[in-house]
């Protein structure tokens, strides 16, 4: 990205890398995600006491921990944990990625996973406030975090450095194509599926 850096970072590895991976927890995988970034932070400013802790992988849940160390919090959301959209889903009983077939037939456990996703809402939300400074990565972010965390996080879209790609010669009279972003289908599956219908017709 043309950043210059005036002296070398210290890269600090931590042992207990895997316990925010996903497949670790089959069962309540945010929670177990949730508790594992919470020791891995420990353990990061155990092993490094920073001023400022500034997490760009999502580990809100490790926000209190770096407070406690003396550390100030910033944050650069790509993607909320848990999101309003995903507890509507579960109200409405659909059957998604975070709702099988089983919850989503069944009344009373749909009432049980959206009582559990709106705790978990309410305890990301409070360890997100931890954070005193916040921007996200786009307005869709911004409008969930907002309404998790509270307050107005700035919107900083990610970096791309074109100066190489302006170098390229582009022949002209030739049939080419090229990917320049990526959609989530959970960020706004009626636009995908619009985009597949005007591709395939």
């Amino acid at each position: 990205f043309g950043v210059k850096l005036e002296r070398p970072i210290a890269v600090v590895p931590l042992r207990w890398r895997s316990l925010v991976v996903p497949e670790r927890y089959p069962v309540l995988t945010m929670v177990g995600q949730a508790i594992g970034s919470a020791i891995l932070t420990a353990e990061a400013v155990a092993a490094y006491r920073p001023e400022i802790f500034f997490d760009t992988v999502g580990y809100a849940f490790g926000y209190p921990v770096a407070c406690l160390s003396g550390a100030t919090v910033a944050a650069y959301v790509h993607y909320p944990t848990i999101s309003t959209d995903m507890i509507a889903r579960v109200r409405s009983r659909a059957n998604m990625y975070n709702n099988t077939g089983a919850v989503a037939r069944s009344g009373a456990l749909s009432r049980l996973k959206v009582f559990y996703y709106r705790a978990f809402a309410m305890a990301y939300g409070a360890c997100g406030r931890c954070a005193s400074a916040v921007a996200v990565n786009s307005s869709w972010t911004q409008a969930h975090i907002a309404a998790l965390w509270g307050g107005e996080p700035a919107v900083v879209y990610p970096p791309c450095d074109t100066a190489a790609l302006r170098q390229m010669p582009l022949a002209r009279g030739r049939n080419s194509s090229g990917a320049i972003t990526g959609t989530e289908e959970e960020k706004a599956p009626e636009v995908l599926r619009g985009q597949g219908k005007e591709m395939s017709s």
